[in-house]
């Protein structure tokens, strides 16, 4: 009796183990998928930067330099909150950090942590 009750324990051990590697495997294929989607859009967002900055240059040449704008518009004004200070994982933070975000803007500081639980 004593050693089926022992073998039931290491075989619900052995199944938690099992568990919590595959939870393991699944938040890093996560982190992973939003990584290449934080990419990925960074990606798009510069080629948008480009083709805003060719049609500017064309305004330019075409209107002469009277068109100068304010760079930044009200979505791109910077906070003084970190990725980090938002609850956002560590991997996600030096994937921001190695694309030259160092702050996040005012309405990533005010959604993130809401988006974080779960209230987006």
């Amino acid at each position: 009796m004593m050693k089926k009750d022992k073998r039931e324990k290491k075989i619900k051990k052995k199944r938690k183990v099992s568990d919590v590697k595959i939870k393991e495997e699944n938040v890093d294929q996560e982190v992973t998928k939003e990584t290449n989607d934080m990419e990925l859009s960074q990606d798009k967002i510069k080629e948008e930067k480009v083709d805003v900055k060719l049609e500017e240059e064309t305004n330019d040449d075409e209107h002469g330099s009277d068109n100068e704008q304010n760079d930044e518009t009200e979505g791109d004004i910077i906070s003084s909150s970190t990725f980090a200070s938002l609850g956002i994982n560590e991997q996600l933070c030096k994937a921001c950090e190695s694309l030259g975000w160092k702050n996040a803007t005012q309405i990533q500081s005010q959604s993130i942590p809401l988006a974080l639980k779960g209230r987006d």
